[in-house]
């Protein structure tokens, strides 16, 4: 996941100069944003109600479904929704994952899982961008 997300971070700017929507890319983290932002507390109850998997496996479809969305935009409305999925299945994807991690051991160890996911996600994402650039 984070080598495909990585790959939006790294080259979202000179893939909108190819297919010709560097108006609209200034947008694009911005519905990723929202689309984070609104899901997140609903997604969370529902991970609360229902598990992880309930959450986790609808997620990885919507951002498969965003990059390949992604992939072939050729408009400023098909970018923004590719965006907007992305945002709805790596955003979901991070934090149930995380949450994942803290629910996994003792309430004194929270704050080393957390800092552990943390620590590897990131360090994950930054590794696949030195790679791709």
């Amino acid at each position: 996941m984070t080598f495909c997300f990585s790959s939006v971070l790294a080259f979202i700017n000179l893939y909108a100069v190819e297919v010709k929507l560097v108006d609209t890319a200034g947008f694009f983290f911005m519905f990723y944003s929202a689309s984070v932002l609104i899901s997140r507390p609903f997604t969370g109850r529902l991970m609360d109600k229902k598990g992880a998997n309930f959450i986790m496996y609808p997620a990885f479809i919507i951002f498969g479904l965003g990059m390949l969305l992604l992939s072939s935009a050729s408009n400023s409305l098909t970018f923004l929704l590719a965006g907007a999925l992305i945002g709805l299945g790596f955003g979901n994807i991070s934090s149930i994952a995380q949450a994942i991690a803290v629910n996994r051991v003792s309430p004194h160890r929270m704050g080393v899982a957390t800092s552990t996911f943390f620590i590897f996600l990131k360090s994950a994402l930054d590794l696949v961008l030195i790679l791709l650039g």
